[in-house]
């Protein structure tokens, strides 16, 4: 099943509903979350890219626990949430069980898209008219022009230039410019992340808390996040911005006492989360 075929099914009051059993303090955000509802669910689905959304059951954190990855799209030169909504849901193996035996209702595998699209802040990006789209989902026209670049002089021999790669770092910058705004992160500015636009790599990933992860178990879970992505980037320095909503103090204290333990040089920034719960973003500098 597609994830245009699965929002046609499920009806949004049952979504929220589900996510008002977990977050009861959920309701002012009612309209945002039927806002992202309405956009995937009226979006036409584009060409089937062969990627898919991954649900990963995380009852291993706590018992109930489950999120559902919505994977950007690297090397998609079509309208991305388009090719977002043609993607085949797929259940993700995880310490030795199998899809069959992770049980997660439809219903909630909507949830956590909508908790994702929430928590990121993708609907601050929706232009919702008829034509409805997300004007800026994750990746912008310079990466996907750097990517076209990469393929179109493959067969020139030309691959040991940096260009593609100097692209690819200015389309990551320039999505980590808008997300310092958005979060309102402090302690950096736009104009000192464009200073490692010539650096040999650039690399940042994202994590959020799901709407079903116990507040105690925040700190693990995205410190366990860190630690599957700390391994293979051979950077000289670390940016990790922690944008958490009240209530987390303890659990963010927990993950700068990690941070500082195993992370390169690292640099801990705070923003402003306006859902419960920690967005974090880090991000791997090799200079």
């Amino acid at each position: 099943m597609t994830l245009h075929e699965l929002f046609q099914k499920i009806a949004f009051d049952e979504v929220f509903d589900e996510i008002k059993r977990f977050v009861p303090e959920i309701e002012p955000h009612r309209e945002d979350f039927l806002s992202a509802y309405h956009i995937l669910k009226t979006t036409p689905p584009g060409e089937d890219d062969g990627e898919t959304v991954s649900v990963t059951d995380l009852s291993y954190i706590g018992e109930g626990v489950h999120s559902t990855g919505i994977n950007a799209a690297y090397y998609s030169d079509r309208d991305l949430l388009r090719t977002l909504v043609a993607r085949q849901i797929t259940r993700s193996d995880i310490f030795g069980r199998t899809p069959d035996e992770q049980i997660l209702s439809d219903v909630q595998i909507v949830a956590d898209c909508l908790w994702e699209f929430i928590a990121f802040g993708f609907v601050d990006d929706i232009v919702s008219d008829a034509g409805a789209y997300l004007e800026k989902y994750c990746y912008r026209r310079r990466l996907n022009y750097s990517l076209k670049y990469e393929r179109e002089t493959r067969h020139l021999g030309r691959r040991s230039t940096d260009e593609p790669n100097r692209l690819y770092r200015c389309a990551r910058i320039e999505e980590t410019c808008s997300y310092i705004d958005k979060y309102k992160v402090t302690g950096i500015t736009g104009k000192e992340l464009w200073t490692y636009k010539e650096v040999k790599n650039f690399k940042d990933v994202d994590f959020v808390t799901p709407y079903t992860l116990p507040q105690s178990a925040a700190a693990y879970q995205l410190n366990c996040c860190l630690d599957d992505n700390m391994w293979f980037n051979d950077e000289t320095k670390t940016i990790v911005i922690i944008s958490a909503s009240r209530g987390y103090e303890q659990q963010v204290c927990e993950i700068k006492d990690f941070i500082h333990a195993h992370l390169k040089n690292p640099m801990i920034l705070y923003g402003k989360n306006k859902l419960r719960g920690i967005v974090m973003k880090a991000i791997f500098i090799t200079e």
